[in-house]
C-alpha cells in the first residue's frame, strides 16, 4: 500500500522521477540565442505530439517482463494507452497533468506492479492489516470523489459575488490617498539625513495642498532619476494590519514620513472610499466558497456525527491503543 500510495503522491505533486531517460539527446550550441532555442523547443514539441498521437489506444505503452499471472517462461505483462491514461486520469480526478507527469508515473507504475506481485505470492493480500488497508484506501478515493462533487457546486457565480458585495459594502470600506515615494536606496550620494530633509519638506508642501504627482516629479529630478511613478493614487484596502493607521487618517490629513528599507513615504487621505468589485472579488470568492463547502458538508453529515466511546478514546491527552 505504501508504494501504491507513493505512486499516487508523486502523481499529483510531480515528484522527482525514479529514472532517466536514457535515449542521449545531442549537445546543444555553445551559445544559443533565445530564438534557436525557442524554434528548437517548438520543433521537438511538434515532433513528440505527431509520434505520440500515431500511438492507437490498443498500443502497448508500457512493457514490463516477466511479470504475470501464468507464470509462463518468457511471459510479460503489457499496459496499453487506453488502459494507462484510464488510471493516469483516475488517480488524478480527470483533472490534466503535467506534461512531466505520464513518464514518471509511468516508472512509478511498472514497479508497483512488480512489487504488488510478490505481496500476491506471498499471500499478503489475504494479511488482515492488507484487507483493511484496502477497504479504508478505497473509502477514502470515493470520500475524495464525492469532495470534488461538492466543491464543483460550491463554486459561486458572479451573480452571487455581486450580490455579495453590494449587499455588504460596509466589509469594503477602504481609504483614497495620495502617495509621495522617494527611493531612498537610489539617492544619488545623497546622505541619511538630507533625504530625510527632502522628505520631512515634500511632506509640509502635500499638507499645504499641493499636487501629489508634481511633488513626485520633482522628488525624482531632485535625485536624478529618471521614470517617476505614473499615478500617486492609492486605495488602502480593508483588513490589511499595516494599513490601518491610513485608512484612519481625516480626510486632507497627511501622515509622518513613512521609512523603510528602500524608501520614504507620505501619505495624504482623500477620504473614504468603498474598494472596486475587482479589487475585492477574490476575497468574496473565496469567503463563499468556503461558506458552501461547509454548508454542503453540514447537509451530507446531518445526524451522521460520530458518537466517540470515551471510556476507549478518553477525552484528554491522547493514548496509543496499542500499549494498552
Amino acid at each position: 500500500m505504501k508504494l501504491i500510495q507513493g505512486a499516487i503522491i508523486l502523481l499529483l505533486s510531480g515528484g522527482c522521477a525514479m529514472g532517466q531517460d536514457s535515449a542521449m539527446k545531442a549537445a546543444p550550441p555553445a551559445h544559443p540565442t533565445m530564438a534557436s532555442m525557442t524554434s528548437q523547443a517548438n520543433a521537438t514539441a511538434k515532433d513528440n505530439e505527431k509520434a505520440r498521437a500515431a500511438v492507437t489506444a490498443d498500443t502497448a505503452v508500457i512493457t514490463i517482463p516477466n511479470v504475470c499471472a501464468t507464470k509462463a517462461k518468457d511471459c510479460k505483462t503489457v499496459v496499453t494507452r487506453k488502459q494507462f491514461e484510464s488510471t493516469l486520469m483516475g488517480l488524478s480526478g480527470g483533472k490534466m497533468v503535467a506534461p512531466e507527469i505520464p513518464r514518471r508515473f509511468a516508472l512509478q507504475y511498472g514497479e508497483v506492479l512488480v512489487f504488488a506481485e510478490k505481496a500476491v505470492e506471498r499471500g499478503m493480500d489475504k494479511e488482515p492489516s492488507t484487507e483493511a488497508g484496502i477497504r479504508y484506501a478505497r473509502m477514502q478515493v470515493l470520500a475524495t470523489r464525492y469532495m470534488e462533487t461538492l466543491k464543483q457546486k460550491a463554486q459561486p457565480t458572479d451573480e452571487q459575488i455581486k450580490k455579495y458585495y453590494e449587499g455588504n459594502l460596509d466589509q469594503f470600506q477602504g481609504a483614497s490617498l495620495d502617495r509621495l515615494v522617494l527611493p531612498s536606496a537610489h539617492g544619488k550620494g545623497k546622505k541619511a539625513e538630507e533625504l530625510k530633509a527632502l522628505a520631512e519638506d515634500m511632506r509640509k508642501r502635500l499638507a499645504a495642498g499641493e499636487d501629489a504627482a508634481k511633488l513626485e516629479d520633482e522628488i525624482y529630478a531632485k535625485l536624478e532619476l529618471k521614470d517617476p511613478p505614473s499615478t500617486t493614487a492609492l486605495i488602502a484596502a480593508q483588513g490589511d494590519p499595516q494599513q490601518d493607521f491610513l485608512r484612519k487618517l481625516k480626510t486632507g490629513e497627511v501622515s509622518e514620513v513613512v521609512t523603510d528599507q528602500m524608501a520614504l513615504v507620505v501619505f495624504r487621505s482623500k477620504g473614504p472610499k468603498v474598494l472596486p468589485l475587482e479589487t475585492v472579488k477574490d476575497e468574496i470568492h473565496d469567503q463563499l466558497f468556503q461558506e458552501n463547502v461547509k454548508a454542503a458538508m453540514d447537509k451530507v453529515m446531518g445526524d451522521r456525527k460520530s458518537v466517540l466511546n470515551d471510556a476507549y478514546f478518553g477525552t484528554g491527552t491522547p493514548t496509543n491503543p496499542h500499549e494498552q
